[in-house]
């Protein structure tokens, strides 16, 4: 990631028009599908897999109360199988682009939005910014909000 910094000095940085920016890429439907089918496929197979196996260990340990194991674990599998739904259906939280999610713009990219060659998709890696530790994201044109330090996405 490129470090470089924002930081508006006495309020002069010029604000960009955000309906001037390049059009947001269209979203990666092919990867997200990819993601959630293998994402489904693998928390299904640890539900089935642990259920089976808690059914037969409870019922062959011949133990006077086998049964409380194996509604626990359909309990367990019942809220992994919430939380799935939770995090597949829920909105993860797009950042819409405004004044106040774009600006102010790093000037990497404001110099590189200046120039009519450029390609978007030249610049690869987001840029952090010295002064709060937010992500400008180079593909969307917005600021990413600060991450809890043990975030293992970026």
């Amino acid at each position: 990631m490129l470090n470089v910094s924002v930081e508006k000095v006495g309020g002069t940085q010029e604000e960009v028009d955000v309906d001037l920016l390049p059009p947001l890429p269209s979203p990666r439907y092919r990867t997200q599908r990819t993601e959630s089918s293998m994402g489904v496929a693998l928390v299904l197979t640890i539900i089935v897999l642990l259920v089976s196996i808690t059914h037969i260990f409870s019922q062959k340990s011949g133990v006077r109360f086998w049964w409380i194991p194996v509604i626990l674990i359909y309990f367990e599998a019942i809220v992994a199988i919430v939380c799935l739904c939770g995090i597949l259906y829920t909105d993860p939280g797009t950042i819409q682009r405004s004044p106040d999610t774009c600006n102010p713009i790093p000037e990497t990219v404001r110099e590189l939005l200046k120039d009519p060659t450029w390609d978007p998709k030249s610049l690869r890696s987001n840029i952090v910014s010295d002064v709060d530790g937010r992500a400008y994201c180079v593909r969307c044109f917005v600021w990413r909000p600060t991450r809890l330090p043990l975030s293992a996405t970026d």
